[in-house]
């Protein structure tokens, strides 16, 4: 199974009952840690237009967002790039690695991207 490197996970165990559930209820999405350990991708991937969430999420998005910085940013969208099964079910959306801006890891292994399409 492909994977990609961890970005961003949520604090402790989260368990996505929506896209953006983990975000909305408060959950603390964390630095990875220095040795950049691989997380299995388990199908399917969930991706959310950070539009389609609720606006307290959405702020939180963003604050996340902006704290990581540009560079954080990037790694996480090349990271993305280079996995196929991701790429591929963005592209199946009509979505590049460019448009995601968060990844967060559920309890069971699930996948959530948060994209923002330009405009």
């Amino acid at each position: 199974m492909k994977t990609i490197i961890r970005s961003v996970l949520g604090a402790g165990a989260l368990a996505m009952v929506g896209a953006g559930a983990a975000l909305a209820q408060g959950a603390q999405p964390v630095q990875p840690p220095a040795s950049q350990q691989s997380v299995p991708i388990a199908q399917p991937v969930s991706i959310v237009d950070i539009t389609e969430l609720p606006e307290t999420t959405q702020a939180r998005v963003n604050e996340v967002v902006n704290a990581r910085g540009k560079e954080e940013l990037q790694k996480l969208q090349a990271q993305v790039e280079a996995a196929p099964d991701i790429r591929s079910a963005l592209q199946a959306k009509g979505l590049s690695g460019k448009q995601v801006i968060l990844a967060q890891v559920g309890e069971g292994g699930q996948l959530t991207l948060v994209t923002r399409r330009a405009g």
